[in-house]
């Protein structure tokens, strides 16, 4: 497997999230992998900030604080304005 391949699986994981609440079983089909991979791409991206696990059975995983975080920068930005550092 490539680097770009589990980039590709990390950015899809973060787009279902964006959408609405996922669970590891709806990212495992989605992504045609096991759901313990599902489940540790999770919980990784969750450790990181990047998704928020939602109370209740089966977990489910909804945007968190970093990727809100860069979602806020980036429409601010807008298509075609200059960025700043």
């Amino acid at each position: 497997m490539t680097r770009s391949y589990y980039a590709g699986r990390t950015a899809r994981a973060l787009e279902l999230a964006a959408r609405g609440p996922v669970t590891a079983t709806a990212l495992a089909a989605d992504l045609r992998i096991d759901p313990r991979t599902a489940r540790r791409l999770l919980t990784r991206l969750a450790a990181d900030g990047m998704v928020a696990a939602v109370d209740g059975r089966p977990r489910r995983y909804v945007p968190g604080p970093r990727l809100l975080a860069l979602a806020a920068r980036l429409s601010a930005h807008g298509p075609g304005r200059p960025r700043t550092a």
